[in-house]
C-alpha cells in the first residue's frame, strides 16, 4: 500500500510504499526530507474497492464478463 503524510512543520507531503505489516516500522522511521521534521499527520486518500455481488451470480459486479480477472 501506499502511505501519504504531510509534514507538521513544513507542510511537505511524504509518500512510502510497504506492506501493511511494516507500516508501523516504516512510520517511526519517517523524516520529512525538506526540514528533517519527525511529526506528521497522514493524509487519507479515497479508493473504490471492487467486490462480487452476493446473490450468487457468476459474473462479475461491474460488467458482464464472467471473471472479474477478465476485467483488468
Amino acid at each position: 500500500m501506499t502511505y501519504t503524510y504531510t509534514c507538521a512543520k513544513c507542510g511537505e507531503i511524504v509518500e512510502f510504499t510497504c506492506s501493511i505489516a511494516e507500516k508501523d516500522e516504516r512510520e517511526k522511521a519517517l523524516v520529512c526530507p525538506s526540514c528533517n521534521g519527525r511529526e506528521f499527520i497522514r493524509v487519507f486518500n479515497a479508493f473504490i474497492a471492487r467486490r462480487r455481488e452476493s446473490s450468487g451470480s457468476s459474473k462479475c459486479a461491474s460488467c458482464s464478463a464472467t471473471s472479474c480477472s477478465s476485467c483488468r
